[in-house]
């Protein structure tokens, strides 16, 4: 007890000198000059190349129509299927397809399998959304429906 008075009043008494002793900040600054620069260096020189320019709209539709025609080569792209069934059961992945097919004849139902379970999902959603409305909707009839994230088709209408 008396180790630990004598360090509580030694540490007391350290931080009132560190408090009243005066800091010279002298030795820590230090007198810079400048001096301006030359007048043909003061000019900022840039290494971008200046936008070309369209000069009509012949030119703006040319370069609308060459991304158009990038862009329907794309055929993936990141979205969101309805997973039904995940197990390892093939005759329960049969009734699935067939109740899927009565319900939703026109989207497209994928089945894998990765021994030993078979998954079936449904659908091409690039919207969360719109993929989370038709889940909605299913899970009366298959309450263990989720969305998963995976690479889908893109749909063009």
């Amino acid at each position: 007890m008396k180790n630990f008075l004598i360090i509580v009043l030694s540490l007391i008494w350290v931080s009132t000198q560190a408090q009243t002793k005066p800091i010279s900040i002298d030795k820590y600054t230090t007198n810079y000059t400048f001096t301006p620069l030359p007048e043909e260096t003061k000019e900022v020189k840039t290494n971008t190349k200046p936008s070309p320019k369209l000069d009509s709209k012949a030119e703006v539709n040319a370069k609308l129509d060459s991304v158009n025609q990038l862009n329907a080569n794309i055929k993936y792209a990141l979205g969101y299927r309805i997973q039904v069934y995940a197990g390892a059961s093939s005759v329960e992945v049969k009734k699935i397809k067939e109740a899927l097919y009565l319900k939703y004849g026109d989207i497209d139902i994928y089945q894998t399998y990765k021994q030993p379970d078979y998954k079936v999902k449904f659908g091409d959603y690039q919207e969360k959304l719109e993929a989370y409305a038709i889940l909605k909707d299913i899970q009366s009839q298959f309450p263990d429906a989720r969305l998963v994230q995976e690479t889908v088709n893109i749909i063009r209408k």
